[in-house]
């Protein structure tokens, strides 16, 4: 659910030019120059790791991943806490760079898109009277295909990564709730995000 991110929390090939897609600061070794130069922000948290790895990349230091140090953490415990967790990651992404700086990783605003195609498309539905009887509706257009579209395409994906995952995790029950798991990381990121943003402006 989270593309490119979602290596950091397996095990991947060993890589001598890792970034911050590659890895996190759960189980990260610095020599003492490193931390002397570039120090974490822990008025960012949780994306004080990302940072801390942007920066020291920036300042010439190598970023190295080896797949033969582990470390094992506990998962959320319930639905409510995943929400916070991953809003919370959306929420301080534009607090750790600038807005130019995300534009070179355009993946990371999809979420925050598909948040407000969402919210768009719901709108619509709304305002359309053959779809509400007429109730709510004041739109007297029926509501194009291509809206539907995108939504018809993220659920394709989502149930073709959702076994692909099963498959790989020889778990072919879970296929049933990970498009549910992949929607929440989504929408949690995106709405976290776009918070992020608004709390840039008024600032």
């Amino acid at each position: 659910g989270a593309w490119k991110l979602s290596g950091r929390y397996g095990k991947m090939e060993k890589n001598l030019e890792a970034d911050e897609k590659d890895l996190t600061s759960a189980n990260l070794v610095c020599r003492k120059r490193v931390v002397e130069k570039v120090r974490f922000d822990e008025n960012l948290f949780p994306a004080e790791d990302p940072k801390f790895i942007s920066d020291a990349i920036n300042e010439g230091f190598r970023i190295a991943y080896s797949p033969d140090i582990v470390v094992h953490h506990k998962r959320r415990p319930d639905f409510r806490s995943l929400v916070k967790q991953i809003f919370n990651y959306g929420k301080f992404r534009p607090k750790k760079e600038r807005f130019l700086e995300t534009l070179n990783q355009p993946f990371f605003f999809i979420p925050s898109l598909f948040a407000v195609y969402l919210g768009l498309l719901i709108l619509t539905i709304l305002a359309n009277p053959s779809i509400t009887g007429g109730v709510i509706g004041i739109n007297t257009n029926s509501i194009s295909f291509w809206w539907f579209l995108p939504l018809l395409a993220y659920v394709l994906l989502a149930i073709l990564f959702s076994v692909y995952e099963g498959f790989r995790n020889d778990d072919l029950l879970s296929v049933l709730i990970i498009p549910f798991i992949f929607l929440t990381i989504h929408l949690s990121y995106g709405v976290g995000m776009l918070k992020g943003y608004w709390d840039k402006v008024v600032e």
